[in-house]
């Protein structure tokens, strides 16, 4: 499972979907393959997103590195895109204040039961997409 008590999962943040059977193990070439395939699904969920939200084409029209950060929500995000509404319309908008505000994940601590920012990967996220 994820550090944040998500699916289970394997390799890249795959998540295992029902009857998959990965108790022999995964070749690093394996993993590499589910990564492509899940990134591939997690780009067309994006699009359908995004045009649906805004017009058809929308998605497209982005500059790669905007859609590699929809992608990356989309992939990583349990609901994807619809969690993070107010930030894929700022990703659409170009508005960087509006993609400062609204990129932050969290997570529920099974403990404390409240909402706690997942440091390393809003870390990682700022410094790939959003630091100038």
């Amino acid at each position: 499972a994820s550090v944040e008590g998500g699916a289970k999962t394997i390799a890249y943040g795959h998540k295992l979907k029902s009857g998959e059977d990965f108790s022999k193990g995964i070749s690093n070439a394996d993993a590499i393959k589910l990564l492509h395939q899940d990134l591939d699904v997690a780009r067309a969920n994006a699009k359908i997103y995004i045009d649906k939200q805004h017009s058809a084409g929308t998605f497209d029209k982005l500059d790669a590195k905007r859609q590699e950060m929809l992608i990356d929500i989309q992939f990583n995000i349990r609901g994807g895109l619809t969690k993070f509404s107010k930030f894929a319309n700022a990703v659409v908008k170009n508005d960087k204040k509006g993609m400062n505000k609204h990129y932050v994940r969290k997570y529920k601590d099974p403990k404390t039961k409240k909402w706690v920012p997942i440091k390393g990967r809003n870390e990682e996220f700022k410094k790939r997409y959003l630091t100038p």
